[in-house]
């Protein structure tokens, strides 16, 4: 009896310990979260580690991170019966590591959001260790916040996310409730032809030495930047934020009664370009049609451009905090409706009477105007059909550039026989030849007086933008095999200039076969070109898959 009192005892105490072992194992695990989904797939206890593409993404569970290493993800998980999301999290917090270039591909799925988040989650990209994420040049309305090179050796260690397509790019919280946070640390990111706004947010987004783009320039609807609810858009430690979108670049608040702000600090700098709507835009209270927010430049520098008639912000000169010696940019339309003072702009737009408001070219030949990179003739006809001369391009070319050309007035000769040196065109002339973009004839004349051809057009801007280097891989012969009728008539010099710009949206052919690569240039064409160029000028700098790539 004893013995088998001893051996119940024995059973009952392992018992016990089982049930104790299992309660704790059962403890800790409830402590590990693995509401975590990406490429289509969750994690699990077995499963930490998801193939995307040619790289991966691992969860850590303990730590509730995310890393990403060249992950391509084209694939969502469906959370809701008719929604999806490439990654998404019913977490409280989220931290998104990226090593090297990650990228989520949703061309043509228009019910999948980048990266979307349960309300409350707060969701944090971080990256590599970059000190320095970007540089200003003198901001003249067609220079750029512009990133960093990262193939250089000392910023070799980055992080980058490319976020293409989809309906969201991020979609952080709930519609009308306050949701979580979003925050972007020492990396870059890059959103682009999302259906609706390209970062949503229903609450705060934070960058800390980080740099965000966000283009959605061809769609009619919706806006760049969201942050709603209570939302503050925070930038600090040499952080830069570039919207460029349809309608308003950056909007804050949906309606309702909290407010709204945007601090810059740190060195930070904000660009918006808006073509319809205003660059910032803050949603009145409804009940009192009151706007608040409030826009603080503590340390650095924001530029806005409108081109519609909108002002570049709808709040107040009192909701707008400038520190001393910090800038603010604005052009076209002005900085507010309500103050006219404008730190810096351009000239209003009178109209020309040879230039139709129905005309192909009325908005490039408005926009040049009001640039002043081509303006009209003294009898104030702008000349549409004029042809250009090649001594004029060089001087639209540097107005362009902003270059200021009294640094370039010399009485020494020119390098060209024909360019006087005291000519109204010798500085534009010395500036585009001394920096390499123009070279002239081999008889050692410069052309004055001569029209302007389209590839010779498109030979200086390949040079301006690329110092005549080609992408390894590029097929100009490929590019211009589409043009039936005169592809193969492209000047040998000026087959590459020719199909980099085709490539890159600076010229387009005269229909789908016809490029007329000898026909001279007119006025009109030229404008539509250097409006081309100033919309693609911030994608050129950002976005060119060379700046991104590791050695």
């Amino acid at each position: 009896m004893k013995k088998a009192r001893k051996s119940l005892s024995v059973l009952l105490c392992m018992t016990m310990i089982m049930a104790c072992l299992s309660l704790g194992f059962t403890a800790f695990a409830e402590t590990l979260n693995y509401d975590v989904w990406v490429n289509g797939e969750q994690f699990d206890e077995t499963k930490l580690s998801i193939s995307c593409g040619d790289g991966t993404a691992e969860y850590d569970p303990e730590n509730q991170v995310l890393t990403l290493t060249n992950a391509y993800i084209n694939k969502g998980y469906e959370y809701q019966p008719w929604y999806k999301a490439a990654i998404y999290s019913k977490l409280d917090n989220l931290t998104i590591v990226l090593n090297g270039f990650n990228e989520i591909m949703l061309e043509g799925d228009t019910e999948t959001d980048g990266i979307d988040a349960a309300p409350g989650c707060n969701i944090s990209i971080e990256g590599g260790d970059m000190s320095s994420m970007f540089y200003i040049g003198d901001v003249d309305g067609s220079d750029v916040i512009t990133p960093i090179d990262s193939s250089e050796e000392e910023n070799a260690d980055f992080g980058f996310l490319s976020i293409y397509g989809g309906y969201y790019g991020t979609y952080i919280g709930s519609f009308e409730a306050e949701g979580g946070n979003l925050s972007f640390k020492d990396c870059m990111v890059w959103v682009s032809g999302t259906e609706a706004a390209g970062i949503w947010v229903n609450h705060d987004i934070t960058l800390d030495t980080a740099f965000v783009y966000v283009y959605r320039q061809d769609k009619s609807s919706y806006n760049g930047i969201v942050s709603n609810v209570d939302g503050t858009i925070s930038l600090n430690n040499n952080s830069a934020l570039v919207s460029v979108n349809k309608t308003s670049a950056i909007l804050l608040g949906n309606t309702d009664s909290s407010s709204h702000n945007i601090t810059v600090d740190g060195g930070s700098a904000i660009q918006v370009m808006s073509e319809t709507g205003y660059g910032i835009e803050v949603v009145p209270y409804n009940e009192s049609n009151e706007i608040k927010g409030n826009l603080q430049i503590l340390d650095g520098v924001i530029v806005a451009q409108t081109v519609g008639d909108k002002p570049c912000t709808n709040l107040s000169k009192d909701q707008i905090t400038i520190a001393e010696d910090k800038e603010l940019y604005t052009y076209l339309g002005g900085l507010t409706t309500s103050d006219d003072t404008i730190v810096k702009t351009v000239k209003p737009y009178k109209g020309f009477p040879d230039v139709n408001e129905n005309a192909w070219y009325y908005e490039a030949a408005k926009f040049n105007a009001q640039f002043g990179y081509i303006s009209g003739y003294q009898n104030g006809k702008f000349g549409p059909g004029d042809n250009i001369k090649r001594q004029d391009f060089a001087i639209v070319l540097a107005n362009f550039n902003g270059v200021d050309l009294s640094e370039y007035v010399s009485d020494e000769p020119t390098k060209f026989s024909d360019v006087a040196p005291n000519a109204y065109y010798a500085p534009a002339v010395r500036w585009a030849s001394e920096n390499g973009y123009v070279s002239g004839y081999a008889n050692g004349k410069f052309g004055v007086g001569d029209n302007i051809t389209r590839e010779q057009i498109c030979t200086i801007f390949f040079r301006y933008f690329t110092d005549g280097e080609l992408e390894e891989g590029f097929d100009a012969d490929a590019i211009l095999a589409p043009f039936t009728t005169d592809g193969k008539k492209v000047s040998s010099w000026a087959k590459d200039g020719v199909a980099w710009c085709i490539d890159n949206g600076v010229i387009s052919g005269k229909n789908s076969t016809t490029i007329a690569p000898t026909a001279n240039a007119s006025r009109a064409e030229a404008a539509q070109i250097f409006m081309n160029v100033d919309k693609m000028n911030i994608l050129t700098a950002l976005l060119d898959p060379e700046i991104f790539e590791q050695e």
